[in-house]
């Protein structure tokens, strides 16, 4: 992405903290954590107001586009603006430059899976990806899963020059099937924690070689000529390879056994030990589809506004989070120590450079953060991970001090030197 971004390729950003790659962008929008579904439904309420995208054909017809319209009705740009953090310029200037790509790709990450509005946020970004792009070629991408991205180029499955096609589509995305280059001949494909939607989609793109061997924890069922058992990575260890060629070590947690356990196995035989439910309920499970003979058309819930969001003033300007809520959105599991250490900084109270410095206030200065339902003091630290007119408190420190605060609530507060 950055370097599509540095040859020109038009680029939005959305995340809560500061990346190198918001930077790059032409437009980052720094919205609260846990925001997701309001700001992707007022990005897709102003589409939707464009007589232009209304005429694309977009897999959709008037009376159901008419639908999600009617369900969008609360997210007002004010509205949106007030419960995310994003001024009303932005978020307009935002749905502009989405509404002059002719096709878009979308990428999201762990933080915005995690969010308690990951389902309808997803929604959200499949209709912005449909009203993009023809159902054929709309394109999103999960930062996560099991595709072995290195492989395919290597393998030639498709060009860096013309996207990345979807290896893993979700329920709702209509994905590229890639379709293996005639000189490959034979595949030898080693699979880890592979989900069995996954297994039955390489299938479809192995099908046609001559010969096939298969690597695997288990037997997925279809049809290879070769099929070796593999141990799990929780009973092994060793390196995880990311498709930049990025290594990081995983260390064996358990015993290996008669039998040879997938990862997926291990945490359902833990979880049926301790009481829980024996299939962990997928997430993404319920994503509706948007478009196709068979399914439900598309549906865009009323209104709904997770968490309280109080309005910032002249007397309370800054907007406060807790330090935890943005731990998905930059830290992810084979981030190196190195990197993590910029996430966590010496301090109780979090503020950007700019803020602080602007207000007289040094790292390691003793601070009281006011808000309306209550106030707390402690050691300020800097963080230039944070937006403006961000501030970050400790998840206890939090607690402490605004114990009626409700969960994922941002406050509204002042900052000021305290006294001795």
């Amino acid at each position: 992405m950055r370097q599509a971004a540095l040859k020109g390729t038009r680029l939005l950003t959305a995340n809560p903290v500061e990346t190198a790659l918001g930077r790059l962008a032409d437009m980052n929008l720094a919205y609260y954590p846990g925001a997701e579904e309001v700001l992707l439904k007022g990005l897709l309420r102003l589409l939707l107001d464009r007589p232009d995208i209304l005429e694309a054909s977009c897999g959709l017809n008037r009376a159901e586009l008419s639908s999600i319209r009617e369900g969008l009705k609360a997210y007002d740009i004010e509205t949106v603006s007030e419960h995310t953090g994003v001024s009303e310029e932005l978020i307009s200037d935002a749905a502009c430059l989405i509404g002059e790509m002719k096709n878009c790709a979308i990428v999201f990450g762990g933080g915005f899976l995690e969010s308690s509005s990951g389902k309808e946020s997803l929604k959200a970004l499949e209709m912005i990806s449909l009203l993009r792009n023809s159902k054929e070629r709309a394109r999103i991408f999960p930062v996560y899963g099991d595709a072995n991205m290195r492989g395919a180029w290597t393998a030639g499955v498709f060009d860096s020059t013309k996207g990345m096609p979807v290896f893993s589509p979700l329920d709702g995305i209509y994905a590229m099937k890639p379709k293996l280059p005639a000189r490959v001949l034979a595949a030898v494909v080693i699979m880890r924690n592979l989900r069995q939607e996954s297994a039955d989609y390489l299938e479809s793109v192995l099908e046609g070689l001559d010969y096939v061997v298969v690597i695997a924890e288990r037997y997925h069922g279809f049809k290879t000529d070769v099929f070796l058992p593999l141990a799990g990575l929780l009973e092994t260890g060793g390196t995880i390879t990311d498709f930049m060629g990025n290594q990081a070590v995983a260390k064996a947690i358990i015993k290996p056994g008669d039998l040879s356990m997938a990862l997926e196995d291990i945490i359902k035989e833990l979880r049926a030990r301790m009481g829980g439910e024996s299939q962990p309920r997928n997430r993404l499970a319920d994503s509706p589809k948007l478009s196709s003979e068979d399914a439900t058309p598309f549906k865009c819930e009323p209104g709904s506004f997770h968490g309280r969001v109080e309005k910032r003033d002249e007397e309370l300007p800054f907007a406060l989070i807790g330090k935890d809520s943005l731990v998905p959105y930059f830290l992810s599991p084979l981030m190196a120590e190195e990197a993590k250490k910029v996430f966590f900084v010496a301090g109780d109270i979090e503020m950007n450079p700019a803020d602080a410095y602007s207000m007289e206030l040094m790292p390691g200065d003793s601070v009281r953060v006011q808000g309306r339902i209550g106030q707390t003091t402690g050691t300020l630290a800097v963080n230039g991970l944070l937006t403006r007119g961000v501030v970050a408190l400790r998840e206890e420190i939090l607690r402490q001090g605004f114990p009626d605060a409700a969960p994922e609530a941002v406050l509204s507060c002042k900052v000021t030197k305290a006294v001795p």
